[in-house]
């Protein structure tokens, strides 16, 4: 589907459902509990060249095009990313690297330096920091999953596109706890959302879903005396000629 030399194309998403979405890096699935957008591929710019973009991106695995050009025009260029040998924490090395997109409920985010997530918080994942070699193009850090799995056609062949190296800790004079050397960690951390809570004055308040908006008044049925007026339930009232209107229920 992606074809050499084509122009890329790319869309931004809504998911009214969800509050956060992060990316996965070296998994070909998303966690527990967490909704998954698509599995795809790693890529980013080649690690000898000093422009195209720094960060890495997760490509869908069924691209589509906008208008094209299939000429060597040159560009911004993207490349696979490859898994790279340090010596140290090495896995699947010149394998290509696989990502998926995930959604989750809560504000979640990418801890560096510990890969244990604060109590109370879901961890998504955990892994390694990455990131180009210190001698190559810059690239961003990404928290690459510590399986490090690969794109189910990779064949290990060395195609030196965009690189990922673990990542070392240098003389941290003012950090305790980081040793000199040692391949830094990470995790991605989810803050569960807290539920919204409805009022309703003369029913039953909605509740998980049907309460779209904290505090909000969002009656989901009517007590006995009311009837539903819009979101809210409204006392019923009757009339009576020659007598007294009933009340109430």
């Amino acid at each position: 589907g992606y074809i050499h030399n084509r122009e890329g194309s790319c869309a931004q998403c809504t998911d009214q459902a969800h509050s956060s979405v992060y990316v996965r890096w070296g998994h070909r699935e998303c966690p527990s509990g967490a909704k998954k957008l698509y599995t795809g591929y790693a890529a980013g710019s080649h690690y000898k060249h000093g422009g195209s973009g720094a960060n890495t991106l997760c490509l869908h695995p069924q691209p589509s095009y906008l208008d094209h050009n299939d000429a060597d025009n040159n560009g911004a260029l993207l490349y696979q990313v490859e898994y790279e040998n340090t010596g140290a924490a090495d896995v699947n090395a010149n394998h290509e690297a696989t990502c998926t997109v995930c959604m989750v409920t809560g504000a979640s985010y990418t801890q560096w330096g510990r890969h244990e997530c604060p109590s109370g918080q879901k961890q998504e994942y955990k892994g390694y920091i990455m990131a180009s070699h210190y001698k190559h193009s810059k690239s961003t850090y990404v928290c690459v999953d510590s399986a490090r799995q690969t794109t189910p056609q990779s064949n290990g062949g060395n195609q030196d596109g965009n690189l990922w190296y673990t990542t070392e800790y240098e003389n941290f004079k003012s950090g305790p706890g980081y040793i000199h050397n040692r391949e830094g960690s990470c995790a991605q951390c989810t803050i569960k959302a807290k539920a919204n809570t409805c009022k309703c004055t003369g029913g039953t308040a909605a509740r998980g879903a049907a309460c779209t908006t904290n505090g909000a008044t969002i009656c989901s049925k009517c007590s006995a005396g009311f009837h539903k007026s819009a979101n809210s339930c409204k006392a019923n009232t009757c009339t009576c000629t020659g007598g007294t209107a009933a009340r109430g229920a």
